[in-house]
């Protein structure tokens, strides 16, 4: 089953598929989800299989997944020797 990424981005093809057939208010309110959710970007999105990795870690650890995404950047970056791009 795709995750609700994955399902949006296909009702987003199938609307620009049958724009002529697409009813307004339902152009609409997918024009409102599609900002909505490039306003709440946070951060680089990864592949499906990564995306459903961290998620498993995320849920394991029980923190949030873009805490965790920070903290697994954060020490990449300081045990390469990048510590003072971490912003710490």
């Amino acid at each position: 089953m795709p995750d609700g990424r994955e399902r949006f981005i296909r009702q987003l093809e199938n609307a620009a598929r049958r724009v002529e057939v697409t009813a307004p208010a339902e152009a609409v309110m997918l024009f409102h989800r599609a900002a909505l959710r490039l306003r709440n970007i946070d951060g680089p999105v990864p592949d499906t299989d990564v995306d459903e990795a961290l998620g498993s870690v995320a849920e394991e650890l029980r923190e949030p997944k873009q805490d965790l995404i920070r903290r697994i950047l954060r020490e990449w970056l300081e045990a390469n020797a990048f510590a003072g791009a971490a912003g710490d």
